[in-house]
């Protein structure tokens, strides 16, 4: 093999710089090797783009969690297995009552799977690294934005959810009020009143805290993640975002957004002020104002399924997968691609109508 040909901007240190056509953030760096090498015996790392069900999401995640598997499009590695999170359906049906069953389909479980992993990845040192950034916490990084899938997949179907506990403590302080006319009673002296009092008020505090997609998620982590924060390197801003949220100023200067906050803009609500918020994806804006910005950089962008009646999926890469010696490259790249297209098989009814157009994402 000649040199020319081993190298296309070889140098005698064996690097080289090259730019990429469409994108504008300078030149990329490339170690070369100094001696060309037999291309057979090359390693590759692979990282693939594709269009996904979220129900293969669950599916690559749960292998990605186990100790040995045989999935061609899961990660192996064992850095990222802890802060995975499987949710499955009797976690849904257990703790969030008013969801209906039909609605907890495979998608469903995808989307709260991914999602609940890059919440928990911060509570791991090793995941939540300035030097990595978000991207690097989980295997699986969404291209599609966690608000385009939130809003397609699962938003209708929290409603009920999301406001129950409030209905349920209306009416508890309407039959509080009602309670009080008939226990009140002349005869009963100061301090049984304060007592009373008091117990009232306890009862009543226990009873306001409604479901939100912040304490869905903390409680499918097992995690307290109310003070916990995604972050990103150097605290420096790469590309000023035009979106205006509360604290986006202490965000930026600090490279760090809170979870609380990222599931509050999704939902659209914050629970604790009971106000509505402009629903966006912080995630997605962060990464894209701290970094070149891959995690859901391709917004509202999905793409058909292969299965004529699978609707719209959402597009994710999967990284930290098995390296690939050169030989062998092609043969794995086409088996991967058949494991990608069967999971585009219809394996049951979905549930979950998709809509055709993006006018609920105007906010993103």
């Amino acid at each position: 093999m000649s040199q020319k040909a081993w190298g296309p901007c070889r140098t005698k240190e064996g690097g080289c710089k090259v730019t990429v056509e469409g994108f504008d953030k300078g030149e990329w760096e490339v170690e070369w090797p100094k001696e060309a090498k037999d291309m057979d015996m090359v390693t590759y790392s692979p990282q693939l783009t594709l269009p996904l069900p979220l129900s293969a999401i669950l599916d690559i995640l749960k292998d990605a969690k186990k100790a040995t598997h045989r999935n061609l499009l899961a990660s192996k590695g064992e850095t990222k297995k802890a802060a995975i999170v499987i949710v499955d359906k009797q976690d849904i049906t257990k703790n969030f009552k008013e969801i209906k069953p039909k609605s907890i389909t495979n998608d469903f479980l995808g989307f709260f799977s991914l999602l609940t992993s890059y919440c928990t990845a911060t509570c791991i040192p090793d995941l939540n690294r300035r030097d990595d950034g978000p991207k690097h916490s989980c295997s699986i990084m969404p291209r599609t934005s966690f608000l385009t899938q939130y809003v397609f997949f699962v938003e209708d179907h929290l409603t009920a959810q999301f406001q129950a506990k409030d209905d349920k403590k209306d009416d508890k302080k309407d039959d509080k009020k009602k309670d009080d006319k008939k226990k009140d009673d002349k005869k009963k002296d100061d301090k049984k009143k304060d007592d009373k009092t008091k117990d009232d008020k306890k009862g009543e505090s226990s009873t306001s805290t409604s479901t939100s997609l912040f304490s869905m998620v903390e409680k499918l982590s097992g995690k307290d993640l109310d003070k916990k924060t995604f972050k990103w390197q150097n605290a420096k801003v790469l590309n000023q975002p035009k979106e205006v949220w509360e604290g986006k100023k202490e965000d930026l200067e600090k490279g760090e957004l809170s979870v609380k906050k990222f599931l509050n803009y999704l939902q659209g609500y914050d629970p604790e002020t009971k106000k509505k918020l402009p629903q966006m994806d912080l995630l997605r804006i962060m990464d894209a104002a701290m970094r070149h910005g891959q995690i859901g950089a391709f917004s509202v962008t999905m793409e058909t399924s292969l299965n004529p009646n699978g609707g719209l999926v959402p597009l994710v890469e999967l990284r930290d997968l098995e390296p690939i010696k050169g030989k062998e490259l092609g043969k794995t790249l086409g088996d991967m691609q058949k494991v990608a297209v069967n999971y585009h098989k219809p394996s049951g009814k979905r549930s979950v109508d998709v809509a055709e157009d993006s006018q609920l994402l105007d906010e993103e």
